[in-house]
């Protein structure tokens, strides 16, 4: 990293003077912008590409997520409970969590494409509901 931004430094003399973090920050930032740009360079992708990219990063994103939390299932474990597998000697408890991390991933996605917040959500359903009763309610006194 010391070299990386030394390399900065060099290339953009604005930097001079600035604190670590700041440098940090550019330098990240020069990162990400590197990655896009290649990510960018190989677009498009197939739908295979895609589904596989979004796999992958469900299983990581649930194994970094709940091993913050204690869950003792591997990556590698994760990704065959996600896949529908269980694993011997594992909690019961680490299956539900990865299990249960992945809905509520894919359900905030779908809240995404969609365009519409959570509450929107749950509001519609409980209005959905109790038009529902309240209809019900109709036909029983008709």
């Amino acid at each position: 990293m010391a070299e990386e931004i030394g390399k900065m430094e060099n290339v953009s003399g604005y930097l001079i003077g600035m604190n670590l973090g700041s440098y940090w920050s550019i330098f990240v930032e020069k990162q990400i912008d590197r990655k896009k740009k290649e990510l960018d360079s190989r677009r498009p992708l197939t739908e295979g590409e895609v589904a596989r990219l979004n796999e992958e990063f469900i299983v990581e994103y649930t194994y970094n997520s709940n091993a913050i939390e204690g869950n003792t299932l591997t990556l590698r474990e994760t990704d065959l409970v996600l896949r529908g597998l269980t694993i011997d000697k594992k909690p019961l408890k680490d299956h539900m969590e990865a299990v249960g991390h992945k809905e509520a991933f894919e359900y905030v996605s779908e809240l995404v494409k969609h365009n519409l917040s959570a509450m929107e959500n749950l509001f519609a359903g409980y209005i959905n509901s109790s038009l529902d009763m309240y209809l019900e309610m109709l036909r029983e006194d008709a």
